[in-house]
């Protein structure tokens, strides 16, 4: 008998308080003088090693915390860095030169504002922050870039150094204020001696620490003045742009790598870090099979020859796994002699791999923008012509959004679909949405 999927949907994080530490992943290591604890240091460093050990099952062993990050830097696994966010103010007449640099550039959202004011609020993650460093520090000592945006950049870089010292302290910020005065900033660039920058000239940089739903209202106070709340914001569906500022992290769990592959056509303010079948021993695990499948197996009136053929299915391709895993493993160390256990186990996995259904579970940390969730993911996911299994998963992550965030999405409903396998969600039918993006063209 074919064995029930163990789905999960697990709120981690939105900025509101530490994170949480899915129970299914198990406990980190705490307490051990010689490899050092797990899961300590800042709330966004915490959110990025879970990141990685989701994608290796390795919370509890292995490296420490401070390991772990020097380690990411020096495999260059930097997608994890794309979990976490930070806010920032830019004050001053050149606001708009840094944020001519960043626009339309992954992993940044930018408010301007409709009045005469010089604030310009920038989200960005981690990754994209390092990323703009380099890419600005580049375009400046070429002469092809403005030197005030790199000198911006470098300073968002030394404020959120402050918090989240495992994952940016390392970063050379070669331009640093040395003295200052009424009229001009003197900046030091360590090789060719100074360069003054007039101080009005120069934009000021506040990072602002928000939770998710406090960074949406900040963005429409940048953009319209005054104080808003989230309830104001959504009152008018042309203020829902303001919800790409503000963004949550998720585990999920136990839904099938064809799941997972539905959500290659989710890339926009969406980041995944997933379990990966090259590193994890994935012999023990037990498939999830499709709802429709499931719904088959219960029915009464059919007969058992379905659950027979499927269980033989899943018992032959993990015998050959087994078999064949340790067969390439030996096979590559014996071609190649200087590789190590690790990598050749890895690549016989992932060689392997391949024998193992699209019915495989997975699990993954799953970064999103509550605009993404409102306008387009859910509205997709749970409409009755999406896929059963993830329509599943909409379900239950629908559920967590509207006691999270009533003021968003309270105002949707549930009813059994045509094909009576998940329920599809009502509501999504308002101006901007995904399924009336276009209100204005309507007759």
């Amino acid at each position: 008998m074919l064995k029930e999927p163990k789905y999960g949907v697990t709120f981690v994080y939105d900025g509101t308080l530490n994170p949480l530490i899915p129970p299914t992943m198990g406990e980190p290591r705490r307490d051990h003088a010689k490899k050092g604890d797990q899961a300590v240091g800042s709330r966004h460093e915490i959110v990025v090693e879970l990141a990685g050990r989701a994608c290796y099952d390795s919370l509890g062993k292995g490296r420490s915390s401070e390991d772990y990050h020097q380690h990411i830097r020096e495999v260059n696994h930097n997608s994890v860095w794309g979990h976490v966010y930070h806010h920032f103010d830019l004050i001053g007449d050149r606001t708009h030169t840094l944020a001519g640099c960043l626009v339309n550039e992954p992993g940044i959202v930018i408010t301007s504002p409709d009045y005469q004011s010089p604030i310009i609020f920038i989200t960005i993650n981690v990754r994209a922050l390092v990323y703009q460093a380099a890419r600005l520090r580049y375009l400046a000592e070429k002469e092809r870039g403005p030197f005030s945006a790199l000198q911006v950049i470098e300073s968002m870089v030394r404020q959120a150094a402050k918090v989240d010292p495992q994952l940016l302290d390392w970063i050379p910020t070669k331009y640093e204020t040395v003295s200052e005065n009424e009229d001009s900033y003197t900046v030091s660039d360590n090789e060719d001696g100074y360069i003054n920058i007039p101080i009005h000239q120069l934009p000021g940089v506040e990072r602002r620490p928000f939770t998710a739903e406090e960074a949406v209202c900040h963005a429409a106070e940048v953009r319209l003045g005054g104080d808003w709340t989230i309830d104001e914001v959504m009152e008018d569906p042309e203020r829902k742009e303001f919800l790409a500022h503000g963004y949550t992290v998720w585990y999920l769990e136990g839904f099938s790598r064809g799941w997972s592959h539905e959500h290659v056509r989710h890339t926009k303010e969406i980041g995944i870090s997933q379990r990966s079948t090259r590193y994890v021993d994935e012999s023990d695990s037990d498939w999830a099979w499709h709802p429709l499948i499931r719904q088959y197996l219960e029915d009464s009136t059919t007969n058992s020859t379905l659950d027979d053929m499927l269980t033989n299915a899943e018992e032959i391709c993990r015998g050959v796994y087994e078999a064949g895993v340790p067969i390439l493993q030996k096979y590559i160390q014996q071609r190649q002699p200087d590789i190590d256990k690790t990598t050749a186990r890895k690549q016989a996995r992932g060689a392997m791999r391949g024998v193992l259904g699209n019915a495989l579970p997975t699990s993954m940390m799953w970064s999103v923008s509550l605009s993404e969730l409102l306008f387009h993911y859910m509205p997709q996911r749970h409409s009755r012509y999406a896929d059963a299994e993830i329509r599943v998963f909409a379900n239950m992550l629908g559920e967590h959004l509207q006691e999270r965030y009533p003021a968003i999405f309270s105002h949707l409903d549930k009813q059994e679909s045509p094909d009576g396998l998940a329920d599809e969600w009502t509501g999504w039918n308002e101006p901007l949405s995904h399924n009336n993006p276009y209100p204005e063209w309507e007759q």
